[in-house]
């Protein structure tokens, strides 16, 4: 049996990571929630991720510094940045993201199928 790809979510909204991680589950994907910068970045230091969305304003770390992480531990990995400050698309040219999505975010299928196609 194939093992399942594994998603990592840095968002600090408890409510809004549930969602995710019970959308994503849906496809067969080993969601992880992490409700802030710190956690996330001790995560990725320690599991290879096939996937990561992230909030920018998370506590404790920005979602800027996690994903200048991930970018060292590995930058093949995608990113998708998940934030409710459309200026902030701006402001992560520089980051090399793959999709951002802005809040409010309705998470249906549609918006999960779109996920699941940065793990084939």
């Amino acid at each position: 049996m194939k093992a399942a790809k594994k998603v990592l979510i840095a968002e600090d909204d408890l409510l809004l990571g549930i969602i995710w991680q019970e959308s994503l589950m849906e496809y067969g994907l080993d969601v992880t929630v992490a409700q802030n910068g710190r956690l996330a970045i001790e995560l990725l230091q320690s599991i290879n991720y096939d996937l990561i969305i992230t909030d920018i304003d998370l506590p404790l770390v920005c979602g800027k510094e996690v994903i200048h992480l991930l970018h060292e531990v590995n930058a093949s990995t995608p990113v998708v940045v998940c934030s409710g400050s459309i200026s902030c698309e701006q402001e992560l040219k520089d980051y090399q993201i793959d999709l951002f999505l802005e809040k409010p975010l309705d998470i249906t299928k549609k918006s999960a199928q779109l996920i699941k196609q940065f793990l084939q």
